[in-house]
């Protein structure tokens, strides 16, 4: 070979090279940015951006969208993962539905690629704060023994809350968001196959087990469906902030002006910030007589969590659409802001001979304690030795147990007095001080 061709061969190998390295280099970037969180924000989720600015807050806040909506994977099966969500170009130009919702989300290949599927072998206590709108933002503790693992100290062989998410339920819903379910089957350890169906439609919904295509399988974010993106009730980020003493307790009514605060309306983020840079000077001119140091400390947690409140009001308020908000966005892993674990133990969903899916509050929690002092009340510590009678058993017992009371629930639980003071077991306002809007117990009846 002569030594032009030569050069010119190495030139164009040289070429090649530099080209390949350039593409590759290009390549690279558009790949790593394309699973960027900037670039979901920006190419997905303008017509939507509370999202975005909900995950920024949310515990999963440094774990990437992809990690989550893909997961954790290799790069070529990575690759073939998100070549299905071309189908999502579709909607950036026709638009999304409000409020989104994933389809991407699945348990194994998105949870479970961080959390060990068998991470819970007991059971865990949860102390829950509420605070009152009163001088004294009077607490009130609400204490739950939450079953992850079932009834461990009674009944060795029952299913506990983390059963669900084994792969033995499956559900049918009319809704994208999975809040309307009706139908449903679950497969028992022992290979005993139950199915509910909706005694409220038409027909009993039989038709739901014929729809195949519609059936989803229970998983981790069946119930855990906002921990990455978080819309939380306004009234429960307050209750944290006094809670662990962000707030300080002791300023009068704080709790009532802090809801004030969060629940006015503003027509842009600019009109929320001046909202909250007017809160202590209009704290300060309602109690002038007030002299604590919590004035202080209120001023510097308005003043150094502005940004957090800000976009806690704004992740509050879809600023383009006025008719959603925060509560468009259930959370599922509770039943007070939304139906959550009614949506299916909500006394609608029954087999055919009439047994419906267990609507007791013990199937997955305690009876909740509750107490306004440092102290366990003494009508539970009374009966922690009593057994359970076999009744108390019965999947609809938490609709008929009002109707017994008179026979013999005095023997264990004292005198009966139904009310919300929280001074005997049957006054508990954690059961009777709300209305359980998505809870049917009439369809037990």
């Amino acid at each position: 070979m002569s030594s032009s061709k030569k050069r010119k061969f190495l030139i164009g190998l040289l070429g090649a090279g530099i080209a390949f390295v350039v593409i590759g280099a290009i390549s690279v970037t558009g790949w790593e940015y394309s699973n960027s969180n900037e670039f979901c924000a920006n190419a997905c989720h303008q017509v939507h951006p509370q999202e975005p600015v909900a995950h920024e807050l949310s515990p999963h806040a440094k774990v990437d969208c992809v990690e989550c909506h893909i997961g954790r994977m290799n790069f070529f099966r990575s690759a073939i993962e998100k070549s299905g969500h071309v189908a999502h170009a579709w909607s950036l130009l026709v638009g999304y539905e409000r409020p989104t919702h994933s389809t991407s989300l699945d348990s194994a290949k998105s949870c479970e690629s961080c959390h060990s599927g068998k991470a819970h072998h007991d059971n865990s206590i949860r102390i829950i704060s509420h605070f009152d709108e009163d001088r004294n933002n009077t607490e009130r503790k609400i204490l739950l023994i939450m079953r992850l693992m079932g009834r461990n100290f009674v009944d060795e062989e029952s299913l506990g809350l983390n059963w669900h998410a084994s792969g033995a339920v499956r559900y049918r819903a009319d809704d994208p968001q999975g809040s309307v379910i009706t139908w449903v089957e679950a497969t028992l350890p022992d290979g005993t196959v139950h199915t509910y169906h909706n005694v409220r439609s038409e027909g009993g919904d039989q038709s739901s087990a014929d729809k195949a295509v519609d059936v989803r399988t229970v998983n981790c974010a069946t119930c855990h469906n906002r921990v990455g993106h978080p819309f939380p009730d306004p009234d429960r980020v307050i209750d944290v902030a006094l809670r662990n003493g962000t707030l300080n307790r002791d300023l009068p009514y704080i709790k009532q002006h802090m809801t004030e605060l969060l629940g006015q309306d503003f027509s842009t983020e600019e009109e929320a910030r001046t909202l909250v840079e007017q809160a202590a000077d209009h704290y300060l001119a309602s109690y002038p007589d007030v002299r604590v140091k919590g004035i202080e400390d209120l001023r510097q947690y308005l003043r150094d969590g502005q940004d957090r409140l800000v976009a806690l009001k704004v992740r509050s308020k879809f600023l383009e659409d006025e008719n959603i908000s925060w509560d468009s966005f259930p959370d599922n892993t509770g039943h007070v802001n939304g139906p959550g674990c009614f949506r299916c133990h909500n006394g609608r969903l029954q087999t055919t001979e009439g047994v419906p899916i267990p609507v007791n509050c013990t199937t997955c929690h305690s009876i909740p304690l509750v107490t306004r002092r440092n102290q366990v009340p003494a009508h539970f510590t009374n009966i922690l030795d009593v057994g359970t009678p076999d009744d108390h058993r019965d999947p609809a017992f938490i609709a008929k147990h009002a109707e017994l009371f008179e026979d013999y629930c005095e023997d264990c639980h004292g005198d009966i007095d139904f009310g919300v003071d929280d001074k005997s077991h049957c006054s508990n306002s954690s059961c009777h001080d709300t209305e359980w809007k998505y809870l049917d117990l009439d369809a037990l009846r």
